[in-house]
């Protein structure tokens, strides 16, 4: 059993949940992930802005893009999981080429060393991300997870012969 953050109708808890409560859904650890290559990159930008090809700015947003991603991800909703997808893919590429080209161009150097296993490091974890979402995707597609319109009503009818309250 894996000890899983839940959310109750009334407060959060820590609580024992098997993970295949809901079949199909990474969302746990999708957002493990995108919240880790938030931290990282936030951590390391004040070290890593001069070296970077883009402003600053949009690093932060990036930040902000990923970390959004993180807290919003659920299992009832097919587009925060296409967007988990595309930020997911996104990441890849951008830190795998990244990673590559600097490693090509300037080898291991002081600074440029750190530089590519940092962006070594955050591609493999969107690589691990892009996995999961795709999964739970997949999953949402193929009316694996069951979406809310589809979910069963858990209050009984009312009875037309009992009067309601004004």
């Amino acid at each position: 059993m894996v000890e899983y953050e839940t959310y109750d109708e009334n407060k959060w808890t820590l609580g024992s949940r098997h993970r295949d409560e809901i079949p199909h859904y990474f969302g746990h650890t999708i957002r493990r992930f995108f919240f880790f290559v938030a931290f990282v990159m936030l951590a390391t930008l004040p070290f890593f802005k001069n070296e970077l090809a883009i402003p600053v700015t949009f690093s932060v947003f990036a930040i902000i893009a990923v970390t959004f991603a993180a807290g919003y991800t659920n299992p009832h909703s097919r587009w925060i999981l296409i967007f988990d997808v595309l930020v997911a893919g996104f990441g890849l590429l951008v830190f795998g080429i990244h990673s590559i080209a600097g490693y090509s161009t300037y080898g291991m150097q002081g600074v440029r060393d750190v530089l590519f296993y940092t962006n070594q490091v955050l591609a493999l974890s969107f690589l691990a991300a892009f996995y999961f979402s795709v999964k739970s995707l997949r999953g949402f597609a193929e009316r694996l997870i069951e979406s809310p319109d589809e979910s069963v009503d858990e209050d009984p009818p009312k009875d037309p012969q009992t009067p309601t309250k004004p």
